[in-house]
């Protein structure tokens, strides 16, 4: 009798281990769960594709994205898994720059609860598009009311990605003239000067439509808007007859007040009516500097559309008839070669006289004596 009760313990004992062992294997996750997040750099609003298996196969097991080191009860996006143990899911990457991670939850509906089964790689957001974007806004100097283009790539490509024009140091939200890129990467968009002077930049923001708020993605070049630098400036019309210059040597005129001390100009260039009179223009474009060397010619040429850009050539050969001018001053000749009407007038503004040869002079930085001028400007 003794025997067999010893016999009858081990009988009992081992039912209990296995019946132990069953209730371990059927209420714990399968092992080897996996998931696998790409991209591991994101923007804002990027789609984030999750692959996973091994999962436990419950209707209700679940995946949520989640702050790297945030409490499992504070999650973002989820979705249930609905019965697949391996599969594919895609995540939209959040607005707020920050780390992020993928778990897997088991069987919500079976009370699972809040334990995490398995955990994916990091994902990183960035503000900073992962292509960079540029943009470039010209000219440089330009007068209220004067056109402003400004050329930009990289943009993400989502119809309501958008684009304005900002006060140097203004925040986000206090943006003036804008448009939408409407799902275009690169191109050109055309501005209006503000009547205030000062200085303006451009700035590229992503997918409002889809939350991306006002974190700017890139910003442009400052431009400075100027009302004052035209006024001092000796301004020449020229007439859009193109007849007017085939009996001009070379087809040219040469400018009122050339021969020019050599050094750094800017030209500016604005419509003067239908008679040529309406000066100083209302609004102009300025183009360079250039800088003009002593004892060399030029040719400065007015082109369409509307005067919007300027042809500046050194020594063409065309000019070789005209004679050179003395070490120290550089001659400028013009032509409008815009159709129409209208007299474009041409101007140039002196940034920065060249030293003369053998002077003490010595190069002055501008921004040192006046960070608004044109010379500090271009220096930028």
């Amino acid at each position: 009798m003794k025997s067999n009760g010893n016999v009858g313990s081990e009988i009992v004992r081992t039912l209990v281990a296995t019946i132990a062992i069953l209730f371990i294997v059927t209420s714990s996750p399968a092992m080897g769960q996996t998931i696998s997040a790409s991209p591991s750099v994101a923007n804002p609003w990027d789609e984030i594709t999750v692959t996973y298996s091994g999962a436990p196969g419950f209707d209700s097991d679940w995946m949520a994205m989640f702050n790297v080191d945030e409490a499992n009860e504070n999650y973002r996006e989820w979705y249930y898994l609905n019965g697949n143990e391996s599969g594919t899911l895609t995540f939209t990457a959040p607005n707020e720059v920050g780390s992020y991670e993928f778990r897997m939850f088991e069987n919500w509906a079976g009370g699972g609860g809040y334990n995490d089964i398995a955990t994916s790689n990091v994902v990183g957001v960035q503000i900073e598009p992962v292509n960079p974007v540029t943009i470039t806004a010209y000219p440089r100097i330009v007068a209220p009311g004067g056109l402003i283009g400004v050329t930009y790539s990289g943009a993400p490509g989502f119809d309501s990605d958008w684009m304005a024009m900002y006060e140097a140091g203004a925040a986000n939200e206090d943006y003036g003239e804008w448009y939408y890129l409407n799902g275009n990467e690169t191109g050109t968009l055309t501005f209006t000067a503000p009547v205030e002077d000062g200085s303006r930049e451009f700035r590229m923001f992503r997918n409002w439509a889809g939350g991306g708020g006002y974190n700017d993605i890139a910003r442009s070049n400052s431009i400075l808007v100027e009302s004052s630098l035209a006024l001092g400036c000796d301004w020449e019309s020229f007439t859009p007859d193109q007849s007017a210059f085939v009996g001009q040597q070379s087809g040219v005129f040469p400018l009122r007040d050339s021969p020019f001390v050599a050094g750094s100009y800017l030209v500016l260039v604005g419509p003067a009516g239908k008679n040529g009179l309406d000066l100083p223009p209302e609004s102009w474009n300025a183009f360079g500097p250039y800088q003009l060397l002593g004892g060399h010619k030029y040719r400065a040429s007015i082109e369409p559309p509307q005067g919007g850009s300027l042809r500046f050539e050194e020594d063409p050969a065309d000019l070789s008839s005209y004679s050179d001018p003395s070490p120290e001053y550089s001659s400028v000749y013009a032509r409008n070669n815009c159709p129409g009407d209208i007299w474009y007038a041409i101007c140039l503004q002196l940034v920065e006289p060249a030293g003369v040869p053998g002077s003490e002079e010595r190069y002055v930085d501008p921004c040192e004596e006046d960070p608004t001028s044109p010379a500090c400007l271009f220096l930028m």
